[in-house]
């Protein structure tokens, strides 16, 4: 048996203001995004928690909505992409199955200060891989047409092997990337799926 969700509501926090879109390169109010499944697999002996940005849909034009994606203009110089994960659980360990330039998603006591909620211990992978830029006609999570997008090359995918026990695990995650020296960053959550 198999259970995912996909996170919803995102909430974005800029370090600085950002300026209007349509006056510069910088990222707009929401401009950064994303999806990754979250679920766990029970049954016969095989328990895993998985969080999976390969599955995905396309945006009109072709541009795939998972992972890490953001609007910013032609001239934005993308840098320093992280996903930190929350987990309601302490002692998990992934395997990646991470496209190029995905780390592994493991343990990091120092990203703890920053949990959305008690009870809850951070997991960190960086992104260093390549970005694709794209136009089209796509909208913002805020409804506002934009026309200029930049993906990630490839997907996050990580598992764990949970033995014996088929625990539910909430979790939340965090978005961080550093555009033309500004870093942008949103949190999702919680979610535990079924």
């Amino acid at each position: 048996m198999m259970k995912g969700a996909a996170w919803s509501a995102p909430l974005l926090v800029a370090a600085v203001a950002a300026p209007a879109y349509a006056a510069s390169d910088k990222v707009p109010a929401k401009g950064l995004n994303g999806w990754v499944e979250v679920g766990r697999s029970c049954g016969f002996g095989t328990n895993t928690y998985y969080l999976d940005g390969t599955k995905g849909s396309f945006h009109t034009g072709g541009t795939k909505d998972r992972g890490i994606w953001l609007f910013a203009g032609p001239a934005a110089a993308i840098s320093g992409a992280t996903m930190i994960v929350y987990l309601s659980k302490s002692d998990l360990s992934f395997t990646n199955g991470s496209g190029a330039g995905w780390s592994n998603l493991v343990r990091s006591s120092a990203d703890d200060a920053t949990k959305p909620a008690n009870g809850f211990f951070a997991y960190k992978a960086t992104y260093t891989g390549g970005w694709t830029y794209q136009t089209g006609n796509f909208v913002d999570n805020n409804g506002d047409p934009q026309t200029q997008v930049w993906v990630a090359n490839t997907q996050p995918k990580w598992t764990d092997d949970l033995g014996r026990s088929c625990d539910s695990i909430t979790s939340y995650i965090r978005r961080i990337v550093t555009v033309d020296g500004t870093t942008y960053s949103f949190l999702r959550g919680p979610v535990t799926p079924s």
